[in-house]
């Protein structure tokens, strides 16, 4: 996501580090830094996982998240920062349906739209980016699009990024785009082949990923891949 600043933020899960919520923070063209995130007001034993960030009109960030809780199946919840970093988490459930993970949240015009796993089973829309209400499985052209990543792009439009689900379906990382949020069309090609970026260097590049549209109009993706 783009943070106040204009900066680009990358929010992932850090395995390496006890499964923590992690931030890498662009300074400059090749410097990045990193943050560990601090979530306050958790239950005890809770593991948060899968954040999606949402800069508000206010300037505060609002991070998604699911957890498990025992004796709870996985729902997705939010908490509420004024730095992007140290966040505390909001009342109450976003959504719920079934077994959810992998939030991705896009703030249109009109309302909030949510979408999570497994493959693009669950989405819904909310008039206040708090109560959710459920949507039904997502669909473009027909067939099933698990949404990874969105981008508003100022006087045009929505576009989604993500995988397309079932026979048939294009490899690697394909996008949908929408003038209005609710109208979505598949976009001829691919955004990224299962290949990567550079062949040379990795493979297995998997629709797990993360857009910006920057402010110098070029877009910036972090994606998760294999380096042999």
């Amino acid at each position: 996501m783009l943070d106040k600043e204009g900066r680009a933020r990358i929010y992932y899960i850090d395995f390496g580090n006890n499964n923590i919520i992690a931030v890498a923070i662009q300074k400059s063209a090749n410097e990045w830094v990193l943050r560990k995130v601090s979530l306050a007001g958790l239950p005890k034993g809770s593991d948060p996982v899968d954040p999606t960030v949402v800069l508000l009109s206010d300037g505060k960030y609002r991070l998604y998240y699911m957890q498990a809780e025992i004796g709870k199946k996985p729902t997705i919840y939010s908490a509420i920062s004024n730095d992007g970093v140290n966040f505390t988490k909001e009342d109450g459930e976003r959504y719920n349906p079934s077994d959810v993970y992998d939030p991705i949240v896009l703030q249109t015009k009109d309302s909030w739209l949510l979408w999570t796993g497994p493959d693009g089973k669950h989405s819904a829309k909310s008039k206040d980016g708090l109560k959710f209400d459920d949507t039904g499985e997502f669909k473009v052209d027909g067939k099933t699009f698990h949404t990874w990543a969105t981008v508003s792009i100022p006087d045009k439009g929505y576009r989604l990024y993500g995988q397309l689900i079932g026979p048939g379906s294009t490899p690697g990382i394909t996008s949908a785009f929408s003038t209005d949020g609710v109208k979505w069309v598949i976009e001829p090609g691919t955004r990224l082949p299962v290949q990567g970026a550079d062949p040379k260097l990795e493979k297995s590049a998997t629709p797990d990923h993360g857009i910006v549209l920057l402010k110098d109009s070029t877009y910036l993706m972090a994606y998760l891949a294999e380096i042999p």
